[in-house]
């Protein structure tokens, strides 16, 4: 059979104590160590955590504040053309008034210009008449009350 003396004890009661020892010697300050690591972890993580929402929500309102600037400089461009093309339509239309009244005095000296020469063209007509009767008859012939449909006939070349 099994002998069991003293020497069994005190291993047994050694082998405790080196393990007691060994946890407060070794283990305590190795799981100390551990836990103080894994707490760093933990913060870490937290604090990478915390700054990527807050990242995230820097993200989401710079596209907010992006999508409003984009609407604003859209509207802004909008009034702008608007503006612009309110601009151009006033300026379109004066100088078409402008241009029209242009025409129209134009138009009117252009008229009396041709009232005047008709009348030189009749005067020098009816002296024509008159020097060709003049020159046929072999007097002086003043001619007198030309036919103005005659004269607007050989002005037109019809005659």
């Amino acid at each position: 059979m099994l002998e069991f003396n003293g020497t069994a004890i005190v291993l047994a009661i050694s082998f405790v104590i080196f393990v007691i020892l060994e946890n407060l010697i070794f283990y305590r300050p190795l799981k100390r160590v551990m836990n103080e690591r894994a707490d760093y972890i933990k913060k870490n993580e937290d604090s990478a955590d915390a700054s990527y929402n807050a990242a995230q929500t820097l993200a989401a309102q710079k596209d907010e504040k992006i999508a409003e600037a984009q609407g604003k400089s859209a509207q802004i461009l909008n009034d702008t053309n608007l503006k612009t093309q309110e601009k151009f339509d006033v300026a379109l239309r004066e100088a078409k008034q402008n241009s029209n009244n242009v025409i129209n005095d134009t138009q009117n000296t252009l008229a009396e210009e041709k009232k005047q020469v008709e009348q030189e063209l009749k005067n020098e007509i009816g002296n024509y008449a008159s020097e060709i009767i003049s020159k046929i008859l072999k007097k002086d012939v003043a001619v007198v009350n030309v036919n103005d449909e005659v004269i607007q006939k050989a002005m037109r070349g019809e005659l």
